[in-house]
């Protein structure tokens, strides 16, 4: 495994179940914190009336967060150790912020899921739960936090994990582990001395040593975001395998074949290409011989993320840079934070993969075409006929 590998992690559970505890304790114990922050700390913990150090208040970093002593945004922080660079989203667990969540879990590598040891699953794990098996990061990492307050006992920990696995959701896309700890205390994170019984690694011996995969696409894929010089100067993000100088490549969806002239960067791409072309934000550049669709149905599975619902009708469709106008049909009414199947039909050809081939092109959002707000979050699995 090669040195400082850049690792995104996210964590998700119910509320109270101890999320921005954790982040604030790995930071701790992975010497993060400058003396300033632990100042900082120690004095809103007295303002809460702690006894001791309440590291949850350095990811609550909006002032009505810390307040109120909850999470609302999405809070972000970068921790090391010797072997891996993290990138780690402390996301809220309040049913109302479910939409934040979605977010901070869609673009990790690996998903902690806290559940509260004395409490059980809720309401608001299960549905994290299901939005994890929906989005299907490479590994989900279940903590049974707060075994402090059950004396650490393993019968009780071993229920929670029997528990978790009844859950009917299927979690076949990820690697999916269990862990014993304790936040508050810092057990098993790096200490394991009230941990006899368990024979796993720590919670960040697992975060190290976790396998990080590889892009699952083996093509050069690339978004079009800024076109310039009549077509020739071309600003793009790329997914997939890098872009040789001297490579052929085709802009969808017209198939229009590009010669490359100059290339700069490697995610962030600068290409000059040799002559003019017709392409122009929202389009995809692609290697020759991709497997992306050209289609303008598809089928998908959908999280409504507005309070006021998702019902059939015209929407706003974003995936990747293309913005397009589709019909949108659903089974039924879906209420925020729940479920549904989708059928989109539009009249411009849409460049889209399954989700499950790749997470870019395999994802969309479903936009409100008066107000522009998001309404809902989905996952492609079919890709129908031009």
């Amino acid at each position: 495994m090669a040195a400082q590998e850049l690792f995104r992690l996210a964590t998700c559970g119910s509320v109270d179940d101890g999320k921005s505890t954790l982040i604030g304790r790995l930071l701790y114990e992975c010497k993060q914190l400058t003396q300033d922050q632990l100042d900082a700390i120690e004095r809103w913990s007295a303002v809460r009336g702690k006894h001791q150090l309440d590291l949850s208040l350095l990811t609550d970093g909006l002032r009505e967060e810390r307040e109120r002593g909850i999470t609302i945004d999405v809070a972000y922080r970068y921790f090391e150790t010797p072997k891996r660079k993290f990138i780690l989203a402390d996301t809220p667990g309040h049913f109302e912020y479910t939409r934040n969540m979605f977010t901070g879990a869609s673009l990790a590598d690996a998903v902690l899921i806290l559940i509260d040891a004395t409490q059980g699953i809720k309401a608001q794990t299960r549905l994290h739960a299901q939005i994890c098996a929906l989005l299907r990061p490479q590994h989900i990492v279940v903590c049974m936090n707060k075994m402090d307050r059950l004396a650490y006992n393993e019968a009780s920990y071993l229920q929670l994990v029997a528990d978790f696995k009844a859950l009917p959701f299927s979690f076949s896309g990820s690697s999916l582990h269990f862990i014993p700890l304790s936040a508050l205390e810092g057990q098993n994170l790096v200490s394991q001395d009230k941990f006899p019984w368990y024979s796993g690694p720590s919670l960040i011996e697992l975060l190290e040593t976790m396998p990080l995969l590889s892009p699952e696409v083996s093509e050069f894929r690339a978004s079009v975001q800024v076109v310039a010089s009549e077509g020739r100067l071309l600003f793009a993000h790329a997914f997939g395998r890098h872009l040789h100088p001297a490579e052929s490549v085709v802009v969808l969806p017209q198939n229009e074949p590009v010669a490359i002239n100059a290339l700069t960067g490697l995610e962030a791409l600068t290409i000059e290409l040799s002559a003019s072309s017709s392409a122009q934000r929202g389009n995809v550049l692609v290697s020759v011989g991709h497997k992306l669709q050209l289609c303008t149905k598809l089928k998908a599975d959908v999280c409504c993320l507005h309070e006021n619902g998702l019902t059939s009708g015209t929407y706003l469709i974003q995936l990747a840079q293309q913005r397009f106008e589709a019909y949108c049909q659903f089974e039924n009414e879906i209420p925020l934070n729940e479920f549904g199947t989708l059928q989109l039909e539009s009249n411009s050809l849409i460049v889209a993969d399954c989700y499950t081939q790749d997470k870019h092109f395999g994802s969309l959002l479903i936009i409100d075409p008066i107000s522009f707000e998001t309404l809902a979050a989905a996952c492609v699995y079919a890709c129908g006929s031009k």
